[in-house]
């Protein structure tokens, strides 16, 4: 169990922790499909390549899906090298 005190020495969070998986001590962790390390923020390649091999919209619905899709990580893009 982890406690987190103010300066009244007061727990302010109570943690448990699970040992099994916790990774001590890495230079990258995935996180929500990002990779964060070495103060950058990019997204992970696998999330990445799902994108690129979707096949192009046949109905108009699709592209409309596809635009919600590119939202979420609309703020990735300019750290991507295409």
């Amino acid at each position: 169990m982890v406690y987190i005190m103010n300066y009244d020495h007061q727990p302010l969070l109570w943690l448990v922790v699970n040992a099994s998986k916790c990774q001590l001590a890495r230079t990258e962790v995935f996180y929500l499909g990002y990779v964060l390390g070495g103060g950058n923020i990019k997204p992970q390649v696998n999330k990445v390549d799902a994108l690129r091999g979707c096949p192009p919209p046949t109905t108009t619905t699709l592209p409309q899906k596809a635009i919600g899709l590119s939202n979420t990580s609309r703020g990735m893009y300019f750290s991507l090298n295409f």
